[in-house]
């Protein structure tokens, strides 16, 4: 399924980065994914102008990451039912 920005937006031009992060630094004897998390990161820009706009939240699953992601996304942008109205 492909989802397009509305007329009259920055289209495609925000988005949400999710990747692991370290929260803290490992210590001595445990495992090198003991601090590891997800973050969330907005951004906006395309290509190698693509800069942070805010702080990170963090997740413990990747799956309530992509989660808040596509939620923050629809916020921005609406649903596609909505898009289509507004074309």
């Amino acid at each position: 399924m492909t989802t397009t920005a509305p007329t009259g937006t920055a289209h495609g031009q925000h988005r949400w980065y999710v990747a692991r992060e370290h929260l803290r630094p490992t210590r001595f004897g445990e495992p090198a994914i003991a601090g590891v998390v997800w973050a969330v990161r907005p951004t906006i820009g395309n290509g190698a102008d693509r800069r942070i706009i805010g702080g990170p939240s963090y997740f413990t699953s990747r799956t309530k990451a992509l989660a808040y992601a596509h939620r923050q996304a629809r916020l921005t942008y609406g649903t596609p039912r909505n898009r289509k109205a507004h074309q």
